[in-house]
């Protein structure tokens, strides 16, 4: 039998789905009952429900700053606007004291910058609450391209 070379991402797909069919073995082996099929919906909606936004893709960092009198702070991205209707623009803020990696984040934005990196943002649904005509993210990461 010829040998199998599975990447890492086959591996962890085919372990998902091996414990996938072991979760639904063991929750409908004892019989269908109304908790077991609220508990059932609940866990197919969530993960819809937690994170709700876009993928900004690679953005080049055109300008990074913090507004003096409050504690936001931004970053312009090239390419098309980003965020919800109300507030679409290529300039993403964020909470700088108040959100728990807040300054983190900018020490990171600012770094990506100087060295010429792209930032992927997951944009969030709704606007900044401290500043609502601009969007904010959930979470982002740096790349190369």
């Amino acid at each position: 039998m010829p040998a199998m070379d599975w990447t890492d991402s086959q591996v962890g797909l085919f372990i998902a789905g091996m414990a996938r069919s072991y979760l639904l073995h063991l929750f409908f082996s004892r019989g269908i009952t109304m908790n077991r099929i609220y508990i059932l919906a609940l866990l197919l909606i969530l993960p819809l429900t937690a994170y709700s936004g876009t993928l900004s893709g690679p953005r080049k960092i055109t300008l990074i700053g913090c507004h003096k009198d409050f504690e936001v702070c931004y970053v312009s991205v090239s390419g098309p606007n980003l965020g919800p209707a109300g507030c679409a623009t290529t300039s993403i803020r964020w909470p700088a004291i108040s959100a728990m990696n807040g300054k983190n984040t900018l020490e990171l934005l600012t770094s990506a910058y100087m060295a010429g990196k792209m930032v992927n943002f997951f944009v969030s649904d709704t606007c900044l609450a401290v500043d609502p005509n601009f969007p904010t993210f959930d979470w982002y990461n740096i790349t190369d391209q």
